[in-house]
């Protein structure tokens, strides 16, 4: 369970959210619709730990985010995957080494890291471009390898902050369909989009922001102003 309890988040003299309430369930698909700079990445950040609000707390099962020491929150990301617009993937190392990376610093074994890192390249049908570096990749792949990389803790949440914005269709209704995938079979995701046709895909529950406040909250629904 994921809640969000009365977060107002500014910076400066601007108010950046404004009392945000919302409870995600176990194993939802949240869409998180809104146009630039309504705030759902700082609200996403705020989830991670990555910003404090100046008001309020986070609560993602028996973690209380806001208000954790930096050993802890190491331990909670450990558990949540992430994804981002730009990939963020290490340049010289490979598919394969950019995904076993993740546990290797975490001090996961060899034996386990050969046996899993095959098994998310497989799953988002990467396996064939493991030896290739992120220069020979395609946008798409790029992102599939992201996503490799974010299922490799087998987390029990995915963050995916525009995941699509810099994708053809092609790559966009594949990326959404291996979400839809993962979801269904037990993992919590999130997408921060502005995109209509990718809400409209996949017809999950949408939470508006405009102007850092929650605006609207449907159930099973496509994208509306």
């Amino acid at each position: 369970m994921i809640k969000f309890h009365n977060i107002s988040k500014k910076i400066g003299k601007t108010q950046i959210l404004s009392d945000i309430n919302l409870e995600i369930n176990p194993q939802e698909f949240i869409c998180l619709v809104g146009p630039s700079g309504a705030g759902k990445s700082v609200l996403l950040h705020i989830l991670l730990g990555a910003e404090h609000p100046t008001e309020g707390r986070i609560i993602v099962d028996e973690y209380i985010v806001n208000k954790m020491k930096e050993s802890a929150l190491s331990d909670f990301r450990r558990k949540v995957g992430m994804v981002f617009q730009d990939y963020k993937l290490l340049p010289h190392k490979t598919v394969y080494e950019n995904v076993a990376f993740v546990l290797e610093v975490c001090g996961i074994p060899d034996e386990y890291i050969k046996r899993r890192v095959p098994e998310v390249l497989k799953l988002v049908n990467m396996l064939d471009h493991a030896d290739k570096f992120p220069r020979e990749l395609s946008g798409g792949e790029a992102q599939r390898t992201a996503l490799a990389r974010a299922l490799a803790h087998m987390p029990k949440l995915i963050i995916a902050d525009e995941p699509t914005a810099d994708l053809d269709p092609d790559a966009t209704n594949e990326l959404i369909d291996l979400l839809l995938k993962i979801n269904k079979s037990g993992t919590t995701v999130i997408l921060a989009t502005h995109n209509k046709n990718v809400v409209d895909k996949i017809r999950k529950r949408v939470v508006t922001i405009h102007e850092g406040k929650i605006v609207s909250d449907k159930e099973s629904a496509g994208y509306s102003d």
